[in-house]
């Protein structure tokens, strides 16, 4: 990665809640330079982050890994000519299919001490749906007293009882849709063997587009997106594609840590906590970074990060490099050989999201006079951050603007003050980000 990537934001991964700005994000904002850029970083950290559990009864020190795969990081298709020398990182050639990564067999470190549990689910929900279906599960666990990470992936694809009478609808992704967030908890901690999950952040995918250009993927979020999306080229499928999302997790943790502790970085964790549907406090999130730097975590400290799958995959897995200049590669490798499949995808082109914003807000301008109809219309589409999929800026800035001028006056007029002051809070947040050059 560049230079100028290097500084650039983190969050990862993240269907939204708004929290208010409070005083301090305004001062800090008069300092945003250079470093602006280099702090916010640790964004998609502190959305993992919130309260102390514990983890009793293993081993002290962990065991030493085998065959590490996450020390495997194969590279874009243009480099594989590259001869590594003896000054040199050897160069992985992608394969679309299998490789020799067995994470089955691997044993893994077991750290003791308190722990903290934190749920990241990707929602699999259109603009202006209000499906809840989990398309991304991952378990992110904190181990405080030995400054070590764990990420667990579970695929959508896992069973799990969703009460469908087809049971192809029998899935975990399911159960999230069927049944609610409380009973999909239980279903996750029953398949990660986690006694507790302490704390939950969940995500749609304007909202995971919005983080992602943040984490430095300004000119590609989208494609971004579509990457640790794409399945069917995989001979693991679902398996493959639920471990490159945790690889995109550990790697955006390893890549932001050691920008999470100064000014820019608090503002960074309110503004991340700002488009996140989660029970994170900011107060909670600065304690546990504390404590796993004071214990030696840091983005240097790869050996203190992995990712496992559970259930247990019997697939070899590969794992990429998700640098953002890797990415345009990585989807052109996935595009060759998945075309065939999956034929032409409209939603690719740019006017695809801004004609569907642009549908629903002229028929929701037709009924200002009758709020009701308008907040149900448009608080959910506020709440995905529907416009962040709009790739011309000034056409997002004018649908976002819109989308909310109507929201606000309708809560306004059922005496809803509080829903709308929230509105108006984080749009002027969003321009500030705008402003510094963090987002488009």
């Amino acid at each position: 990665m560049e230079h100028h990537q290097n500084n650039v934001i983190g969050y990862s991964l993240i269907s939204w809640i708004m929290l208010t700005i409070i005083s301090s994000v305004q001062t800090c904002y008069s300092y945003v330079s250079v470093k602006f850029g280099t702090a916010l970083r640790m964004m998609i950290l502190c959305i993992f982050l919130i309260s102390c559990g514990s983890n009793e009864g293993t081993p002290e020190n962990p065991p030493t890994v085998k065959n590490d795969p996450q020390q495997e990081i194969q590279q874009p298709a243009e480099t594989q000519n590259i001869q590594p020398n003896d000054n040199a990182a050897q160069v992985y050639e992608p394969i679309i299919g299998d490789t020799s990564v067995d994470i089955e067999n691997m044993d893994y470190p077991m750290p003791s001490g308190r722990v903290i549990s934190v749920l990241i689910t990707g929602i699999d929900s259109r603009l202006g749906e209000k499906t809840a279906r989990a398309d991304a599960n991952h378990l992110v666990r904190f181990f405080l007293d030995s400054g070590q990470v764990e990420v667990i992936s579970v695929p959508r694809s896992t069973y799990a009882d969703a009460k469908f009478t087809d049971p192809r609808g029998q899935l975990i992704g399911n159960v999230r849709l069927t049944l609610g967030r409380n009973r999909y908890m239980k279903e996750i901690r029953r398949v990660t063997e986690v006694n507790k999950i302490d704390f939950f952040v969940e995500f749609g995918f304007s909202q995971a587009m919005g983080i992602i250009e943040i984490m430095g993927y300004k000119d590609n979020a989208s494609n971004a997106l579509r990457v640790i999306r794409s399945r069917k080229i995989y001979a693991a499928g679902d398996k493959q594609r639920s471990y490159n999302q945790g690889q995109f997790i550990r790697q955006a943790i390893l890549r932001t840590f050691d920008y999470t502790d100064d000014l820019m970085g608090q503002l960074g964790i309110r503004a991340a906590l700002a488009l996140s549907t989660t029970n994170l406090s900011y107060d909670a999130a600065s304690y546990i970074l504390d404590e796993m730097r004071a214990h030696g975590f840091s983005s240097n400290t790869t050996e203190r990060i992995w990712v496992r799958m559970m259930p247990k995959s019997g697939y070899n897995l590969k794992v990429f490099d998700y640098d953002s200049s890797n990415i345009s590669n990585i989807e052109a490798a996935i595009e060759s050989k998945v075309q065939h499949i999956v034929g032409k995808n409209d939603r690719k082109q740019p006017e695809y999201y801004a004609n569907i914003l642009r549908g629903l807000l002229a028929k929701v301008e037709k009924d200002t006079n009758k709020p009701e109809r308008v907040i149900d219309s448009l608080a959910h589409p506020f709440k995905q951050k529907s416009w962040i999929q709009i790739q011309n800026v000034n056409e997002r800035i004018i649908l976002r603007d819109k989308l909310c001028y109507m929201l606000v006056n309708a809560y306004n007029k059922k005496g809803k003050t509080a829903e709308a002051f929230e509105i108006v809070k984080y749009i002027e947040q969003e321009d500030e980000f705008r402003k510094s050059g963090t987002m488009k």
